[in-house]
């Protein structure tokens, strides 16, 4: 009951309480971290073309969550238990570390840069931005970011994207992103997409991707 690990998809996605005012959302639970709050929006796509632009957990558990969003501006961070952001299997376990990270956005006047750095439970760290410029009906997109695991072993992620909104239903987009982790060959994929939207909360989609090796 404390992590889901016997009901593993029950608690996999979102799950918080909390309170929300002028000074801010607060909440408890599982919830998405600082890099995916600060960067993982620099990209496009929803199955093959879709990428992770960054290496730290997504969803942090058993934490504190704390967002404030003024004029364009959002700030916020995130307090783990010891272990609770690496998947809560070492949770309180002696070697296991708080996770922890800040991250600040700004989005308004068709401009998005984002910053963010993460410390998860498993003592690896991570930094990152991203910056995106919409010029209608064409918006780009990039990001970087830098991983370190508790053994030093490094991860470096790039990424780059562009979408233009054929009609107010119809988008193509078009993303590059290389993974070059420690002393392996770097890893290049290449992706097309199209979307048609049937409502706000329903579309359809084609995508392709190719990833290959460097080298």
């Amino acid at each position: 009951a404390d992590t889901g690990k016997y009901t593993k998809d029950m608690f996999d996605r979102e799950s918080t309480v909390g309170l929300k005012g002028n000074f801010g959302a607060v909440r408890f639970g599982r919830a998405l971290a600082a890099m995916d709050n600060g960067i993982g929006g620099f990209s496009v796509g929803e199955r093959v073309a879709a990428v992770d632009n960054y290496s730290s957990s997504a969803r942090h558990s058993n934490s504190m969550f704390y967002d404030y969003s003024n004029s364009g501006f959002t700030v916020g961070g995130n307090v783990s238990t010891k272990g609770g952001a690496a998947g809560n299997d070492n949770e309180g376990a002696a070697d296991s570390k708080v996770g922890y990270g800040l991250y600040a956005k700004y989005d308004a006047n068709n401009f998005g840069l984002g910053a963010a750095y993460q410390r998860d439970g498993d003592g690896g760290k991570e930094w990152g931005v991203g910056a995106s410029y919409t010029f209608a009906p064409v918006t780009v997109g990039a990001s970087y970011a830098d991983h370190r695991d508790a053994d030093k072993y490094k991860t470096r992620n790039i990424n780059a994207y562009v979408s233009g909104d054929v009609t107010a239903n119809d988008t193509v987009y078009a993303q590059y992103n290389r993974v070059k982790a420690g002393d392996e060959k770097a890893q290049n994929k290449y992706a097309l997409g199209y979307m048609h939207s049937l409502s706000k909360r329903t579309s359809v989609y084609a995508e392709t991707a190719r990833t290959k090796r460097a080298g």
